[in-house]
């Protein structure tokens, strides 16, 4: 969980360093990013966090631990696929009060 913040501040500083080659992005909650090795996923949760009184945002991520064994875009994929299952999910049990963004 992290304060609401331009989406490219957040993916310069949440997602892992890797060498999965080039970063692309998708339509998935505020912002999706990906490569062959890690795909994230900037989920909108609280309107006012109880603390701050701020708008927080979620990140989920979706991290290959060593390079998965098929094509560059089929891994991209599959950790894309895992990231919204697990955005979902986390939503869900985060009881967030912001729709979540993410595709059906």
């Amino acid at each position: 969980m992290g304060s609401a913040r331009p989406w490219k501040q957040w993916a310069e500083t949440e997602i892992p360093p890797n060498s999965g080659g080039k970063t692309t992005y998708f339509a998935a909650g505020l912002k999706g990013v990906s490569n062959a090795e890690v795909a994230a996923i900037w989920v909108p949760c609280y309107a006012s966090e109880k603390t701050s009184k701020q708008p927080w945002n979620m990140t989920v991520l979706a991290d290959a631990l060593k390079p998965l064994e098929t094509s560059d875009k089929e891994a991209r994929q599959t950790l894309i696929d895992l990231a919204t299952d697990f955005a979902r999910q986390a939503h869900k049990d985060a009881k967030c009060d912001l729709p979540s963004k993410l595709p059906s």
